[in-house]
């Protein structure tokens, strides 16, 4: 598939080589909008931007803001400017959608259709190749990357802001919560919902939490992180009443706390908090980390400003299996949009069974993500780190490694179980080897072996499968490659990949 994918890329790859592909215009157009899934596709414009090409973007107007001050952006347009005059002119337009194209259209030169399983090059509206993949990560699927078109491998967006938004920021933050150096945690609690998407439609699968999840969190974070202050604040569309309510009431409740405060009591907050506003609070260099429910506001926008973020994601249930054996409901679920980049950890909430405890959970299972960023290896492994290290490198070596046989494969799940064993918190333990939603999801979809194998992992089953193929594997890692796990073996295996931060938890 890849070779023949390269070899009909080929007009393609001449004009690349050739230096007459200069120009392109990505389009993000739909009648949904995601910022989650906006996020998805923008990786396209690292891709572009690393073969030289400059870029337009044409999407939602609120989301235009994502890709101000880019270096590698020219020209913003409006969703609703697109039209055959827009996309002649470039020398390579990239249509990024939800579903395959119903139709390809004419007016490009080269045009690149990627969707969320799959890609699609034509010229002049002559469709030329087309790839599927069965990624269950769609933030993996929708990259651009194995040179199937001959641009070069995409990597996470990353957005640029200016000195004087970080001015602006950190004026405001020093408003809310007063001066002084103490380390911020932000608390953004707030969720997708028909304002924010621009739709009536509902979501295949709820996942709100309401003020008392949020109170339960807060209770923990303050437990948790005594030499901190905690900022309810999130990005708000103007006229989102629903969201800057659910601010307010979770700011509310901690009137008077000397550790917390809120930024919708700020009178601007009613005219809306821009994403890019919400960027530069969090790149201020007293806040050390978000925590919050699965939003685009939460988990991708801190991992495009480079700040560490922790999701509270819905857990496998009645409702999640039954949209997980109906592929048409649009296949929701924690690891499915779950973003790869190692700062953005995730927490797997029991929904229908959630208590305030599980909520408390959360905190301690976000100190130990900032303890793994910062190389705070004592504080999560006791004596055990050098122990670790190595059961990390062994499970990622084997992890994307030729069929050795039944050896590699008990190795693999052994070093896994060393892991396991290794933290000095049990709690830290459980929030890296869940995978129950995982293995539930292989099961549906009839990859039992690799379910069975996945319950051995995070020891639900004993003793560990007596082979694990390399086909196997590969099949469990593309569904734990996004995992806290997968993030903890990766910065454990390479210790520099772990950049310092400012503050101790």
């Amino acid at each position: 598939m890849r070779a023949a994918g390269a070899a009909a890329a080929l007009p393609l790859a001449r004009e690349l080589a050739e230096g007459r592909i200069r120009s392109a215009l990505l389009c993000h157009v739909h009648d949904r909008w995601y910022l989650g899934e906006l996020f998805c596709h923008a990786s396209w414009v690292t891709c572009l931007e690393r073969a030289g090409i400059r870029v337009s973007v044409c999407t939602n107007p609120h989301y235009l803001e994502l890709f101000e001050r880019h270096p590698a952006v020219d020209r913003l347009y409006p969703a609703e400017a697109l039209e055959e005059a827009m996309a002649a002119p470039h020398d390579l337009v990239v249509f990024a959608t939800t579903h395959p194209p119903a139709a390809w259209r004419p007016e490009p030169e080269h045009a690149l259709y990627a969707w969320n399983t799959g890609m699609a090059y034509a010229r002049r509206g002559s469709p030329g190749w087309s790839r599927r993949t069965d990624e269950p990560n769609l933030f993996v699927a929708t990259a651009h990357r194995h040179g199937d078109t001959a641009l070069p491998d995409a990597g996470a967006f990353a957005m640029r802001l200016g000195p004087d938004e970080r001015r602006a920021a950190s004026c405001r933050i020093t408003g809310c919560a007063g001066g002084g150096g103490a380390p911020i945690l932000v608390v953004n609690p707030t969720a997708s919902n028909p304002h924010t998407r621009q739709s009536t439609r509902p979501k295949a699968v709820d996942n709100l939490l309401d003020t008392a999840d949020y109170a339960a969190l807060v209770e923990g974070l303050l437990r948790d992180f005594p030499a901190h202050r905690l900022l309810v604040a999130a990005a708000l569309k103007p006229g989102d009443d629903a969201n800057l309510e659910r601010m307010r009431e979770l700011a509310d409740a901690f009137r008077g706390h000397p550790r917390v405060f809120g930024v919708a009591g700020d009178a601007r907050a009613r005219d809306g908090i821009s994403l890019r506003e919400f960027a530069a609070l969090l790149v201020d260099g007293r806040v050390q980390g978000m925590v919050g429910n699965s939003t685009g506001s939460n988990a991708h926008l801190a991992a495009a400003v480079g700040v560490p973020s922790l999701s509270i994601e819905r857990g496998a249930g009645d409702e999640m299996r039954a949209n997980w054996a109906d592929p048409a409901r649009g296949q929701m679920g924690s690891f499915r949009w779950r973003n790869p980049h190692p700062l953005a950890a995730a927490f797997t909430l029991p929904w229908e069974g959630r208590t305030p405890d599980h909520l408390a959970r959360v905190s301690r299972t976000f100190r130990g993500h900032l303890h793994a960023l910062r190389g705070e290896w004592e504080r999560l492994f006791g004596f055990r780190a050098a122990e670790s290290r190595e059961a990390a490198r062994v499970f990622l070596e084997l992890s994307a490694c030729g069929d050795g046989g039944d050896a590699d494969g008990r190795a693999w799940a052994a070093a896994a179980r060393t892991l396991a064993a290794s933290f000095a918190d049990p709690w830290q333990a459980e929030a890296c080897f869940d995978l129950r939603d995982e293995a539930d999801y292989l099961r549906i979809t009839g990859a039992v072996e690799a379910a069975d194998a996945l319950d051995a992992i995070d020891g639900r089953a004993a003793p560990a499968p007596e082979r694990l193929s390399a086909c196997t594997r590969q099949v469990l890692w593309r569904m734990i490659g996004s995992s806290n796990l997968a993030k903890l073996a990766r910065v454990l295996a390479d210790a520099a990949s772990a950049p310092p931060l400012t503050a101790s938890a």
